[in-house]
């Protein structure tokens, strides 16, 4: 099953739509199309489609590097992540001492 989440839904001039999804293979895929003017001018077309891919095993490296991004410095990380997955139902355990 392909787990997919969106990310960009712009409708304007220049529509933006961008998704992120785990592909069966376990591959972490970013894919976009840009429609309307800013393509046009550009590329002389009205539809640009991109995608990035990070291969499975570069999936644990990559999380980390997201975390790093977002997180770095954010004293209330932890409350924040742990936050998250409890609104989506992803099970974690939290330990204090």
């Amino acid at each position: 099953m392909t787990e997919r989440v969106t990310l960009v839904d712009i409708q304007s001039k220049t529509s933006i739509h961008v998704h992120a999804e785990i592909a069966e293979e376990g591959e972490l895929i970013f894919s976009g199309q840009d429609i309307g003017e800013a393509p046009e001018s550009v590329f002389g077309d009205s539809d640009y489609e991109y995608c990035l891919t990070i291969p499975a095993e570069e999936n644990d490296r990559a999380l980390l590097a997201f975390i790093e991004k977002l997180y770095s410095g954010y004293p209330r990380v932890v409350s924040e992540v742990q936050e998250c997955l409890e609104l989506k139902g992803i099970k974690a355990t939290f330990s204090s001492y």
